[in-house]
């Protein structure tokens, strides 16, 4: 059990993406309330609909914070590389709990409840009963969907590998990525370098010395790296922190979160962003 929770799950660091989640969350509540009436809401008569909208809007409020707003506040703690199921469910948890306090402050605030231990561990209770079953196993769900489906894809790329024939660097070429202090430039051969990885203010390049493989580390950004390297089309920026040599994946792994690359002689996988899919599939098969 333990192992299965501690597998990847997808964290989408994209905006609109999770300000339409917490849109979604907030109108379920709203229309659940408003159509089924649970919990009492048959006995306020007119005000049924002003009364969903406000608990909706609490959501709103609350979901966002916790969605949108801590995230960015902690974006250490809130990355996709480290980011697990266990994770999310426990954070989904965090979040259902908070908005069940706060949709009991609204209803104390109405007039509809005392504030009170014994109210608040009600309320809570109810809250849970009723979304976090059914939210832990639509979380399971998702994952084992793309944990599938990702897989498969990925058993397929590797099968059909073909960029080899296509992406044939000449020996001999060199590069310099340029550092921001001139006297830190790294020239080496091209076809040397495995990948190449943002750190904060410097890049990581891991890049093959003829014995094994060495890092140097660089400050400057991937952007400008990525510039260093436009004239090699083996060279490819499949993630926002990562550039890789395309001719070095031998195989490409697969997990809820997408694809990963894995490169010769390299340790670690390269991930590749979800909106890449596509393009890292028409670059690799073909």
């Amino acid at each position: 059990m333990i192992t299965f929770l501690q597998q990847p799950f997808p964290y989408s660091e994209n905006f609109s993406k999770r300000f339409l989640t917490v849109t979604g969350i907030s109108l379920f509540v709203f229309f659940f309330l408003a159509f089924f009436k649970p919990f009492g809401m048959s006995n306020i008569g007119d005000q049924q609909i002003f009364v969903a909208a406000g608990y909706g809007g609490v959501t709103f409020i609350i979901a966002s914070i916790t969605n949108i707003v801590i995230p960015k506040l902690f974006p250490r703690i809130f990355n996709e590389a480290k980011w697990t199921l266990l994770h999310e469910i426990i954070y989904i948890q965090f979040m259902i709990f908070l908005v069940a306090t706060g949709n009991l402050l609204l209803t104390v605030w109405l007039g509809y409840e005392r504030m009170s231990w014994k109210g608040l561990l009600n309320f809570e209770l109810i809250t849970l009963a009723v979304a976090s079953f059914p939210v832990c196993v639509l979380i399971i769900t998702k994952q084992n969907i793309l944990l599938r489906r990702n897989l498969s894809a990925a058993k397929n790329m590797t099968e059909n590998l073909y960029h080899k024939e296509r992406l044939q660097s000449k020996e001999g070429e060199l590069v310099t990525i340029f550092a921001e202090n001139e006297k830190d430039n790294l020239t080496v051969e091209a076809r040397s370098i495995c990948y190449v990885t943002a750190a904060d203010n410097y890049v990581e390049v891991f890049y093959s010395n003829g014995e094994g493989i060495e890092k140097k580390i660089i400050r400057t950004t991937l952007r400008n790296v990525q510039g260093n390297l436009k004239l090699f089309s083996q060279f490819y920026r499949c993630h926002r922190t990562y550039i890789v040599n395309l001719e070095k994946v031998v195989k490409v792994a697969g997990n809820a979160q997408g694809y990963r690359l894995i490169l010769e002689n390299i340790a670690e996988q390269v991930p590749v962003a979800r909106s890449m899919n596509q393009e890292i599939n028409l670059r690799l098969v073909r």
